[in-house]
């Protein structure tokens, strides 16, 4: 039983493009997401999976920092099913943890949170367990603090059976539309449904960037609760 987490990223991204890439505290942005997952002690493995890109190598060198895994994947960059079924199978994972690559806040006590419900609390093979979208079933989770959690035979399932590009680019979207996900309650102290901490847009971005210019240089393992308490 191998649990590995596979965090996607590219710098193609059509709304912001190369922000996987731009700078934060000196670091590309997707290297403070990976190192954030390396030091999370529950996972068997992380790896980075990435469509193949010319301006790549910005993302592989953080990698390489790191010592993560990359699958460099030569199909349709869209395929995002694809994609997480060859990197489970690479890495021989039995529990797939999905995280995006513009999550720069994710949150280890969050993650494994949702890891452990999954864990302790079995659900049908087809069915997937989040706390990474917003509200999900009025859950009160901001997004982009948690992960998604897939059997391995799911995404294998995925991959020969769907054919929509919208579920093809976003493996969650079949589970929504089909009523297969379950999820958590969100914390007390956590629970702002009206919060967004994926970056998608350049003020976003700013945003982001502004956040860990105050806290990480003098916490580099500052958690969700520390950004609230600046008030946002």
């Amino acid at each position: 039983m191998r649990t590995v987490c596979i965090v996607q990223a590219r710098m193609g991204n059509t709304r912001l493009p190369g922000k996987n890439g731009m700078k934060i505290c000196g670091k590309p942005q997707i290297w403070h997401v990976l190192r954030r997952l390396k030091r999370m002690p529950f996972f068997d493995d992380v790896m980075m999976a990435i469509p193949h890109e010319s301006n790549n190598s910005v993302l592989l060198e953080a990698a390489w920092d790191l010592d993560v895994e990359t699958l460099d994947y030569r199909g349709n960059p869209n395929d995002l099913v694809r994609r997480y079924t060859l990197a489970a199978e690479i890495m021989d994972a039995t529990t797939v943890v999905r995280v995006p690559g513009d999550n720069t806040f994710i949150d280890a006590t969050e993650i494994e949170r949702i890891l452990l419900h999954y864990q302790k609390h079995p659900v049908p093979w087809n069915c997937l367990t989040s706390n990474l979208d917003r509200d999900i079933h009025g859950n009160g989770y901001p997004a982009g603090l948690g992960a998604e959690v897939y059997d391995r035979h799911f995404l294998q399932w995925l991959d020969a059976n769907t054919t929509l590009p919208r579920h093809r680019e976003h493996p969650h979207k079949w589970a929504f539309e089909n009523q297969k996900v379950c999820t958590i309650q969100a914390p007390e102290d956590i629970r702002r449904p009206d919060l967004d901490f994926s970056v998608n847009t350049f003020e976003e971005f700013q945003w982001a960037k502004g956040i860990y210019e105050m806290l990480y240089p003098t916490n580099q393992h500052f958690t969700v609760r520390d950004v609230l308490k600046l008030g946002v």
